[in-house]
């Protein structure tokens, strides 16, 4: 089922130290944003919302679906989609961010409330998070089937 993250600040809370990289633009070659940093996030283990709710027993992956949309490389794309593993997304350092070094996230990097995935590449840490979806299958949205990082 999907979850609404209203209340998500009354769950605890956690620090994250993690790097991340971008690699550019995956629906376009020629704009180049190679960046990379290591930031501390705050928010709340993936875990803790996974736990307290009801999650089918043969969805094996987290779909992180994200408010950005738009044209990405010329193919439209209703909503940012990302997967997960459950096995990532119940891990301690998978969060569900809503401070960046101990401010709260500003709106260019996901605010209010945005994935964090250490260990995976910078694409499945969605910002601007509107739903989470547990699921028996990859997601469909075009930046999980075409633009691809991180196979589960």
């Amino acid at each position: 089922g999907a979850w609404n993250l209203g209340g998500w600040r009354l769950l605890p809370r956690r620090r994250v130290g993690s790097g991340h990289e971008c690699a550019g633009c995956a629906g376009s070659r020629t704009i180049h944003q190679r960046r990379a940093g290591t930031v501390t996030w705050s928010g709340f283990p993936h875990a803790e919302l996974l736990r307290a709710s009801y999650v089918d027993p043969g969805a094996t992956l987290v779909w992180l679906e994200g408010a950005d949309h738009g044209s990405f490389g010329g193919h439209e794309c209703r909503a940012y989609t990302k997967d997960l593993p459950i096995r990532k997304a119940l891990a301690e350092d998978t969060l569900l961010a809503f401070e960046i070094n101990g401010e709260p996230l500003s709106s260019d990097r996901g605010f209010p409330v945005r994935a964090v995935v250490p260990g995976f590449y910078g694409t499945n840490s969605v910002k601007w998070i509107k739903r989470l979806t547990a699921a028996a299958s990859r997601s469909t949205g075009l930046l999980t089937k075409r633009y691809s990082s991180s196979p589960p």
